[in-house]
């Protein structure tokens, strides 16, 4: 396969997450995917969105989109804007340590502010801030 493999991304993102700034804005709660059950907010979950294939015809790159979810239930949109910034700071135009194949870009393209309202459990707080944002990786073997 051309391009570099999703795990190696992912495993990049979280070894650049460890020990962060951002991670101890959210008590170093970031998870692939998905979050546990009853996770304590704030948290970040970050999912690989697309991975496609790209190429000249010399050259055959992955371009992938990964998207970080950020959830806060302070009623202060402060916490969740602090948190994105130290998100938009780590990893845009970041250097990620890729165990193989070579990062030749990675870039924030995208930001979604979207509130939550909580209509049906009466354990979860009455409204989540989320803010969706995506980064473009440009990553060759």
């Amino acid at each position: 396969m051309q391009g570099v493999e999703v795990k190696v991304l992912t495993d990049a993102i979280y070894a650049e997450f460890s020990g962060s700034s951002v991670s101890s804005l959210v008590g170093g709660r970031m998870f692939e995917d998905f979050a546990p059950p009853r996770t304590e907010y704030p948290y970040i979950v970050y999912s690989i969105i697309t991975s496609v294939k790209d190429k000249t015809f010399t050259e055959e790159f992955k371009d992938t989109t990964v998207q970080f979810s950020i959830f806060s239930t302070s009623s202060s949109s402060s916490e969740i804007k602090e948190i994105y910034k130290g998100v938009s700071e780590l990893y845009d135009e970041c250097s990620l340590h890729l165990s193989e194949g070579t990062l030749l870009r990675m870039h924030e393209v995208n930001l979604v502010p979207m509130p939550i309202e909580n209509t049906g459990s009466p354990n979860a707080p009455l409204l989540c801030r989320h803010y969706a944002v995506d980064f473009e990786i440009l990553t060759e073997n």
